[in-house]
């Protein structure tokens, strides 16, 4: 079947999802009316009749959530199958298997898209901005940087998992979860969020003993003789470490805050920090 949707029809579907859908959310149909406003040129073109187009319109005004981005790819399964239903009639491909696919992935896909997004990518991308707003000499630098991570690459994930949609239609997800693809982003972007934060932390975390042993020549300083000689920044790690284990417990951030002031007012007052 010869394509009737073009390449420009498909950016323009996606830079309208990217800009406009999540600005009319509603919580009786959610994204719906965005989703219908992103493909409506489609549909257009797609239908002839206005009864056809109303039906296709109304349609896609059903309750439709999922994640924004990597979600997106529900978007280009949605085009293809509007496409081969207007060629090969509603016998083929029915509205009602349209909204089934629609409702059987947005859930499945939300849980991806959120695990990559704002699990790894968000937090790795703040990071990055909290580590050179803390610098005072690039200050205004952090906000400008996470803006462009975070707008530059949730829009190269639109306009890929888009096109990826529509080229593999109902396909499309098996291929993504078969082809070890979204594996591999998570693993690249958690290595990457490692050794961000790593990096934070050596720079930004800061730590260290007043304890000393010894009397007269033969002082040894329990920070520069014994903890720099095995690993530098190592009480900053151990700082690290311990907040991690405290959240791996179910402490919320707030409380882990409270616990580290704690401790940490305790170790000044006796004068161990």
């Amino acid at each position: 079947m010869n394509s009737l949707i073009t390449k420009k029809d498909l950016l323009w579907a996606a830079a309208k999802w990217y800009l406009f859908a999540w600005q009319c959310v509603n919580y009786e149909r959610f994204v719906s009316l965005g989703l219908t406003s992103s493909i409506n040129h489609i549909l257009a073109k797609l239908y002839k009749t206005k009864e056809e187009l109303a039906d296709a319109l109304t349609r896609h005004m059903e309750f439709f959530n999922t994640e924004p981005y990597i979600g997106v790819v529900i978007m280009g399964i949605v085009i293809a199958m509007e496409e081969e239903r207007s060629v090969k009639g509603d016998d083929e491909v029915s509205g009602d298997a349209i909204t089934a696919v629609k409702t059987g992935l947005m859930g499945p896909l939300a849980g991806i898209g959120d695990t990559l997004n704002q699990g790894i990518l968000y937090p790795l991308f703040l990071a990055i901005g909290v580590g050179l707003t803390l610098d005072n000499n690039m200050g205004l630098l952090g906000p400008l940087v996470f803006v462009i991570l975070i707008c530059g690459s949730m829009w190269a994930e639109c306009w890929y998992f888009a096109r990826f949609g529509y080229r593999f239609g109902k396909d499309a997800v098996g291929k993504i979860l078969q082809g070890g693809l979204m594996d591999k982003m998570v693993n690249a972007a958690g290595i990457v969020g490692c050794s961000v934060m790593g990096a934070l932390t050596a720079s930004y975390v800061s730590l260290t003993t007043k304890l000393s042993f010894g009397t007269g020549d033969a002082v040894i300083s329990l920070q520069t003789d014994l903890f720099d000689a095995i690993m530098p920044k190592l009480l900053p790690l151990g700082v690290v470490m311990l907040c991690y284990w405290l959240f791996k417990k179910n402490l919320s951030p707030v409380k882990v805050m409270l616990v580290m002031m704690a401790v940490i007012a305790v170790l000044a007052i006796v004068g161990i920090v």
